[in-house]
């Protein structure tokens, strides 16, 4: 079984064609995805200040019911302490 050289070629050929184009749609692809616009983009999509919003609102509603429950602060300066005169 002898294979036709041109043949061979021509295969060899569409082949590296076809290597070629893949591996500029991939850098083109990368290219796309360094550029600083969409680095921004993903920067801002994954920092949305909507999505800690809720937890925020939820660590403040629990340090304050903490605090509360330990009835914080515990010491606390009277006007008699500060040296103001409580009006009889």
């Amino acid at each position: 079984m002898t294979t036709d050289p041109s043949s061979a070629l021509g295969s060899l050929e569409e082949e590296i064609a076809d290597t070629r184009a893949s591996l500029n749609r991939k850098i083109d692809e990368i290219e796309r995805r360094l550029t600083p616009a969409h680095i921004k983009a993903r920067v801002r999509q994954k920092l949305d200040p909507e999505s800690y919003t809720l937890w925020l609102a939820v660590a403040a509603i629990a340090l304050g019911a903490m605090m509360a429950a330990r009835n914080w602060p515990r010491h606390r300066v009277t006007d008699a302490q500060l040296g103001y005169s409580v009006p009889s």
